[in-house]
């Protein structure tokens, strides 16, 4: 089972993570297996921490349900965040209020989570907070799909302290109790896509692309790292449909934003 990588951020490290079947440089969560992290292979342990098992919270009527084994990153260096606590919740449930599932990741930002199938698969999000000093996370909304009972993702997340500075870099702000942020990346089936060029429906706030590594208002369309959001976005719910010269719509992703977190998705197609 190939993991697959979500909730990126306007990180120009994570490009050189690979998607879909190519090599990535981080650990896998399948059965405990690693790959090259591009570290002294000294740091691998060779019995990683039990994965936190998760616990259901839907009702035990409700349906079949899924499991996603997942690794919560640090997207600058691919440290796993410990101690995070991860929620899945369902795509119309604003503030998680009915939360599906909960777990917590342990020392490598490993975890195990339930998540409700429908017609064999899951649309909603997957939420991360919490972690304390350099492991705190900036809160993110990973709105993911996932099918059939069993799935493996990698989530880049970005620690709190990076994104407070980050807002440094903006006199409006980036968010607030009633506005979040948006990040995304639009890839193909095999690597981000540049030259793209995505818009919302309603207007979703200031439009960004990752420029040179770091958020730009100025720039126009996606560079190599197929990155970007937006700022101040009120709360409520978009369709994000990202668009390319070449190749027409590339993909689309209907998500709600919420006030102080930033929602993050990845756009797919071509």
């Amino acid at each position: 089972m190939t993991p697959r990588i979500h909730g990126l951020l306007a990180a120009g490290a994570l490009a050189a993570c690979s998607l879909d079947g190519l090599p990535y440089p981080v650990r896998s969560a399948d059965a405990g297996n690693s790959t090259d992290t591009g570290r002294d292979a000294s740091a691998h342990v060779d019995a990683p921490p039990t994965p936190d098992t998760g616990t259901n919270l839907a009702d035990a009527t409700s349906g079949p349900m899924g499991t996603l084994t997942g690794t919560a990153l640090n997207y600058s260096d691919f440290v796993g965040f410990p101690g995070l606590t991860v929620t899945t919740c369902a795509a119309s449930d604003l503030a998680c209020t009915n939360p599906l599932g909960t777990a917590t990741t342990n020392a490598m930002g490993m975890f195990t989570i339930p998540y409700p199938l429908t017609a064999g698969a899951f649309n909603g999000y997957f939420q991360f907070t919490g972690g304390s000093g350099s492991g705190a996370v900036m809160p993110t909304r990973s709105f993911v799909t996932l099918s059939g009972a069993a799935a493996t993702s990698i989530f880049g997340l970005v620690p709190l302290a990076t994104f407070n500075a980050l807002a440094g870099l903006f006199p409006t702000g980036l968010f607030d109790s009633a506005h979040g942020a948006v990040t995304y990346a639009v890839r193909s089936a095999t690597a981000f896509v540049s030259g793209a060029v995505v818009t919302a429906t309603p207007s979703a706030g200031l439009p960004f692309y990752l420029a040179s590594g770091l958020p730009s208002l100025s720039a126009m369309q996606t560079d190599a790292s197929g990155q970007g959001g937006f700022l101040l976005t009120p709360q409520g719910t978009y369709t994000f449909t990202a668009t390319h010269g070449d190749a027409g719509v590339t993909g689309t992703q209907t998500a709600s934003v919420r006030g102080n977190f930033v929602t993050a998705f990845i756009l797919s197609g071509m």
